[in-house]
């Protein structure tokens, strides 16, 4: 799968969406309007409601941001419905009772509406454990200006991911989410919903996999067929797919064998799981993930030009083998193939070998140090990405959750643009100095 006609990525300045804010916002996702590139909306964890120290009180909770400039300015908002929340929209929300929410995963549909998905949990201080909890979507209408309600996914437990169909086909503007759900005497299990009115109501849940597999990205292809990817638990990237929206799926083949990541990276507090992430559009359905098959981990590509009847080899996307290179995410726009990783190639003990599993807790202190910034061009095919300075409270031992989302949209003018919404990057101390390593962003385009 040569890659040709690359794009050398022009990476902006970074834009705080919550100015002078010092609290880490986890977890991000990020949508454009497609029926005006200027409007963005983002999702995140927000800590603003925990505070004290060992353990903290108070939770954190989903925050939903909006941009009308192109990403220059934003608003903030929490998500309705949070506690202490005494608005109207928060006593009708159903997320009232609840403590505790997470997992956001944001998506825009043609028609101007945003669909919010998460996890929303009842977590007990005393006991420190969650003891109930139910998959939610919420909805923003009027590109995204004004909040409609949320819909509870009561069978939806963990690791949310949602998409729309904008296919102007039989299906287009119906809403898929997939979610992790506990299942009588299994671990886990993957399930599938759909709305057909928008999210007001959503089906009964198709169960698309037992506890041996956990469903990692949804996407829909221009003609309207969803695809779902999974960490298959013997190995390898198992698809579904669908051709009559939802209603029933075929498969899965097998779309590459894989060594997935341990969690965590030894000597750091990193929560390290391999999540492969799908996208498609008119020219092939396309999955990234991090593998270590070779000692150290790398961001691997496989495409499907059939439908996801046949995968490619897979292609290493990051062009050094220095480091860790990991948490991939993918967006595809106007021919474009972009794709975002961490990468820890700028940290001196970048080639530090993993080893077996096994958890490291450490205590997080603010770091007043600056981490490398400096934007590079590498090959001519990736970028350094700014990355801002991390300034966290003490909440006591705990382990740090990095992720992010990227988007790719094309303009009115056809010129493909990406973003990316990422937490800063993570330089950890403990008492016996740091424990972690210095993080940045490596971005990529292809064209194949």
């Amino acid at each position: 799968m040569p890659a040709h006609g690359i794009t050398q990525p022009v990476v902006g300045p970074n834009i705080n969406i919550v100015p002078g804010n010092d609290r880490q916002r986890a977890e991000p996702t990020i949508a454009v309007d497609p029926r005006n590139p200027s409007i963005l909306v983002a999702g995140s964890q927000d800590l603003d409601l925990q505070s004290g120290c060992c353990p903290p009180s108070g939770h954190r909770w989903n925050e939903y941001y909006r941009s009308t400039d192109g990403g220059q300015t934003w608003t903030a908002t929490l998500l309705p419905g949070f506690p202490g929340d005494n608005s109207k929209q928060g006593k009708s929300s159903p997320l009232r009772m609840y403590n505790l929410t997470s997992d956001p995963v944001i998506a825009f549909d043609r028609n101007g509406n945003v669909y919010f998905a998460g996890v929303a949990d009842i977590f007990s201080n005393g006991t420190r454990l969650v003891v109930q909890s139910s998959g939610f979507v919420a909805k923003y209408v009027n590109d995204g200006a004004d909040y409609a309600g949320a819909t509870l996914i009561s069978q939806g437990k963990d690791k949310p991911w949602i998409t729309t169909d904008n296919s102007g086909g039989p299906f287009d503007g119906n809403v898929y989410a997939i979610f992790d759900a506990g299942l009588s005497g299994k671990n886990f299990g993957s399930i599938f919903v759909r709305s057909t009115d928008h999210a007001k109501t959503f089906s009964d849940p198709i169960l698309l996999s037992d506890n041996t597999e956990a469903a990692s990205g949804v996407t829909v292809d221009p003609s309207g067929i969803i695809y779902v990817a999974f960490l298959g638990g013997f190995g390898n990237i198992p698809v579904l797919k669908s051709t009559d929206g939802g209603l029933s799926f075929s498969g899965p083949t097998i779309a590459a064998n894989i060594t997935p990541i341990f969690d965590p990276f030894a000597g750091n507090s990193f929560r390290a799981l391999t999540l492969p992430q799908i996208a498609a559009d008119n020219a092939g359905i396309y999955i990234v993930w991090d593998d270590i098959g070779t000692g150290q981990a790398n961001v691997l590509l496989t495409r499907s030009l059939d439908h996801g009847l046949t995968w490619s080899t897979p292609l290493t996307i990051n062009n050094s083998t220095i480091g860790q290179h990991f948490f991939p995410t993918i967006a595809v726009s106007a021919g474009t193939i972009s794709v975002a990783w961490y990468d820890s190639r700028p940290e001196p003990r970048h080639n530090a070998r993993l080893q077996p599993r096994r958890t490291v807790h450490r205590r997080l202190h603010p770091d007043r140090s600056q981490p490398r910034s400096r934007a590079s061009h590498l090959d001519g095919q990736q970028e350094r990405m700014r990355l801002c300075r991390p300034i966290y409270r003490v909440f006591g031992p705990r382990r740090i959750h990095c992720h992010h989302y990227i988007l790719a949209t094309t303009s009115r003018t056809t010129t493909s643009r990406s973003l990316t919404a990422s937490p800063c990057p993570v330089r950890e101390e403990s008492a016996h100095g740091r424990s972690s390593w210095d993080l940045e962003q490596f971005y990529v385009l292809l064209s194949l």
